[in-house]
Parts: C-alpha cells; sequence; structure tokens
C-alpha cells in the first residue's frame, strides 16, 4: 500500500478511559469512542509524549493496511488536521513586559499555545535587541516610559517585515494600540499617544489628568506613569492581550481579523473592566503615514 507523504498537526484532546478499556476522545469539536487498542495505544502515547505532529509514514507503522482508514477517522474528528505552509509570517513572539507578574503570565500562556511551532522570548528594557524579519513584539507597559515608547517605536520602524502590538496603562485605562507594522504603515504608537493624551486634557477645572502629567515631564524628564493593578486587572488587561493576538495569528492561514479591525484599538476601563474598540487614525503632527 502507498500513501502519498503528508505532514499533520495533531489537535489537543482530553482521553478518559471507560471500565472495558475502550477510550472517549474530546476535544473542542466534540466527543468520539475509540475501541482499537492500536489506535487507543498511540493517542496515549501522543498526549504522553506531548507530540504536536505527525506523518502517514509513522502512521503506517501502526496500521500498516489499515493506515488510510485510521487517517481519515482522525481527520473526521478533528483529531489530526494537514498541515499547510504558514501564510502568515511569524517565525518568533517577542515580549517587553515591565511588570514581572504581567510577563510571567504573558509567557507561561504563549509558551503554552505556540510554543512548538514558535520561538518565544523575553526582551529586558534595558537591553533590546534590533527588531528582526517576521517577529512579532508584544510590549506591557506600567509604568508607562515616553523614552522607551519611542524607542520602541523607532526599533520597529527599522524592520519592514516585523509587527508590534503596543500595549500600556494611562489615566487609569488599559490600551491596545492596533497592530503596527511600517510595511502596512497603519498609525503607529505615537499617533495613539497624540489622541489619547489630547483627550486627557479634557475635563472640569484648570488641572486635568494630562495638565498634570505635563507640568510633572516639565520638572522631570524621566517621570513614568504609573498605575497599581491587583489581580483581576492584570488577568482582564493579559486576557485581551491574549485575544487579539490570537485573533491575529489564528491557524497561521487566514486571521479572524476582518480588514477594517487592523486598524481597531482596545480601550479597557480598569475600574468596571468593560472594553470598547474604536478606530485607529493618524495624529496630524506624527509624520508616519509619509
Amino acid at each position: 500500500m502507498q500513501l502519498q507523504h503528508t505532514k499533520y498537526e495533531i489537535g489537543k484532546y482530553v482521553l478518559y478511559t471507560l471500565p472495558n478499556e475502550s477510550v472517549v476522545v474530546q476535544n473542542q469539536y466534540g466527543v468520539v469512542k475509540v475501541t482499537d487498542l492500536r489506535l487507543i495505544s498511540m493517542l496515549k502515547n501522543w498526549e504522553n509524549d506531548n507530540v504536536r505532529e505527525t506523518d502517514t509514514e509513522k502512521i503506517f507503522n501502526y496500521f500498516l493496511e489499515d493506515s488510510e482508514e485510521v487517517i481519515e477517522f482522525l481527520c473526521t474528528y478533528n483529531i489530526l488536521e494537514e498541515k499547510k505552509q504558514r501564510k502568515i509570517n511569524i517565525n518568533k513572539i517577542s515580549i517587553l513586559a515591565n511588570n514581572k507578574q504581567v510577563e510571567e503570565l504573558l509567557t507561561s500562556l504563549l509558551v503554552e499555545e505556540y510554543g512548538e511551532v514558535l520561538e518565544i522570548n523575553n526582551y529586558d528594557s534595558n537591553s533590546i535587541p534590533l527588531s528582526s524579519n517576521e517577529e512579532l513584539l508584544i510590549v506591557f507597559l506600567n509604568p508607562y516610559s515616553k523614552k522607551l515608547a519611542k524607542m520602541i517605536t523607532d526599533r520597529q520602524k527599522k524592520c519592514e517585515n516585523s509587527l508590534l502590538i503596543m500595549s500600556y496603562v494611562y489615566n487609569n485605562n488599559f490600551y491596545i494600540d492596533c497592530v503596527y507594522s511600517p510595511k502596512w504603515i497603519s498609525p503607529c504608537h505615537h499617533c495613539h499617544m497624540g489622541h489619547i493624551e489630547a483627550q486627557s486634557y479634557l475635563g472640569e477645572g484648570n488641572m486635568t489628568y494630562q495638565y498634570m502629567i505635563d507640568t510633572l515631564y516639565s520638572e522631570d524628564s524621566n517621570f513614568q506613569v504609573e498605575m497599581p493593578l491587583n489581580s483581576v486587572q492584570k488577568i482582564n488587561l493579559t486576557n485581551l492581550l491574549i485575544t487579539n493576538l490570537y485573533k491575529l495569528v489564528n491557524d497561521f492561514q487566514t486571521t479572524q481579523l476582518h480588514p477594517e479591525e487592523f486598524t481597531n484599538c482596545s480601550i479597557l476601563d480598569l475600574q468596571t473592566l468593560k472594553v470598547q474598540k474604536d478606530n485607529s487614525i493618524y495624529w496630524e503632527l506624527c509624520d508616519c503615514y509619509e
């Protein structure tokens, strides 16, 4: 029997062994009962060894002439999926976060979800390497430093085939800018901050939030805006970051984002935990669209 060489990705599943030694396979697509001892053995080996990929030759070693039927069964129940060439070109995700707990939470989630297929890096804000092609950099700043934000944005502008998801805490809100890429000429972080600061000047009285921040900057150019976060706020903002990333990357074939959503930014009210979406626009004092 000649099978065409094909590579497969193994989806996540949970096994439950029944009293009669048959096995129930549960995944996000449904439930199926397996009675074939060879298939049970292979599924258990995949689970125990955390195997994420296989191919026709390896399956043939288990099932010989039954291999085609087994592959069809596994694909039907979404346990296997034929591996396709990536259309979303990301080969590594890098994390830059100046809050230790958020960094650890982000890293653990990204390693669990993408660690088998992507390189996951952590950067220190004091020693950020140059941007590289097909890198996605995720940034979380609390405290928010204008100087560091400018350095990160300038870094990304030097590498056309890189992506940046910039997030930060400012004026009691958590912001996620739209995905920035020099190649896409999307609004950069300075555009977002220009509009945020303009909004922060509004309010009753002479000393609004932004006037206070400007006064502090004039006294100390190294001043950083910071807000103490509780555990619930950290979990919610991390969840929003991961959700935005997942919608972008999806299965590396097609993004879940609609075309107009590529310029969406997200705002999480850290008091009410309500999320708003807004359309990012260029700031008239920024030259990133030129």
